[in-house]
C-alpha cells in the first residue's frame, strides 16, 4: 500500500517484513521519511499567498463587490460599468486565476439577471437576498484587527500536484499565522476537498506562483438561496 505523510520526500511501497526483519526491528520505531524540500517550500509559498490575499483586500481591495443600480427604495440591477472596474481591479492584483474571475463575474451577472427579472427583490437598507449576510471574503461581519492576515490560523493544507486546498480560522488569541497540518499528495491532478466549518480556499500554482482559484464565500452553488 502507498503511505502518505506531511511533506515526506515521496510515497514508498511498503513490503511485508520477513522474520529476520521482525527480529531486527522489533521494538524499534520506524524512521521518519525525509522531508520533501519542494513540499516544504510550497507550504511556505501557500501561506504567503493567503497573507498577501488578505493584506491586499484590506489595504487596497476593499470595495463593493457587486455595485447596484437603484430605483426609489429598491435595487434594480447591477451597475455594469462599476462591476467591470471591480473585476479589472481583481485581475490587476495578480492574485487570482482566471477561473476565480470567471466565477466572480458569473455571480455578478446572476445577481443582475435576478434583480432585473424581479426573481429577487432587494430593498435598500436590508440584507441582500443572496450570500449569507456576512462578508464573502471572510464569512464574518468583522475582522480581528487591522492586520488580521498575520493572525488567522491555517488549520489544514492539502496539496496534490499544482493544486492545494486549505482552511483558516480566526485565532482565539492573536498570533502569527501558522500551519498546523500539511499533507502532500504528490503527482495527482486534483486536490481533496476538506469538509470544514472554517473558511476554505483553493489555490493553483501558475508559472511558479500560487494563486487563488476558489474561495468558500464565493461558491456559486451556495451564493443564491434555493
Amino acid at each position: 500500500m502507498l503511505g502518505f505523510g506531511g511533506c515526506h520526500q515521496k510515497a514508498v511501497m511498503q513490503k511485508k517484513p520477513d522474520l529476520q526483519d521482525k527480529q531486527v526491528t522489533q521494538g524499534q520505531p520506524a524512521a521518519a521519511p525525509a522531508p520533501d524540500p519542494q513540499c516544504q517550500q510550497d507550504e511556505a509559498d501557500i501561506k504567503s499567498a493567503v497573507r498577501q490575499l488578505y493584506k491586499w483586500y484590506h489595504t487596497q481591495g476593499v470595495s463593493v463587490d457587486f455595485p447596484h443600480t437603484e430605483s426609489g427604495d429598491f435595487f434594480t440591477g447591477l451597475d455594469e460599468g462599476a462591476f467591470e472596474l471591480r473585476v479589472q481591479q481583481l485581475k490587476d492584483s495578480g492574485l487570482f486565476t482566471q477561473a476565480f474571475l470567471d466565477n466572480y463575474t458569473k455571480i455578478g451577472h446572476e445577481i443582475h439577471r435576478r434583480l432585473r427579472t424581479k426573481e429577487m427583490i432587494y430593498e435598500a437598507g436590508y440584507t441582500p437576498p443572496y450570500g449569507n449576510g456576512a462578508n464573502p471574503w471572510t464569512n464574518s461581519l468583522d475582522v480581528s484587527s487591522d492586520t488580521y492576515w498575520n493572525e488567522i490560523r491555517i488549520e489544514n493544507v492539502v496539496t496534490r500536484g499544482n493544486r492545494a486546498v486549505l482552511t483558516w480560522s480566526w485565532p482565539g488569541n492573536y498570533r502569527e499565522m501558522r500551519i498546523t497540518k500539511a499533507v502532500c499528495l504528490q503527482k495527482a491532478e486534483k486536490a481533496v476537498i476538506i469538509e470544514s466549518a472554517d473558511y476554505q480556499i483553493e489555490v493553483v500554482k501558475e508559472n511558479d506562483r500560487w494563486k487563488i482559484t476558489r474561495m468558500q464565500g464565493f461558491d456559486f452553488k451556495t451564493f443564491f438561496p434555493q
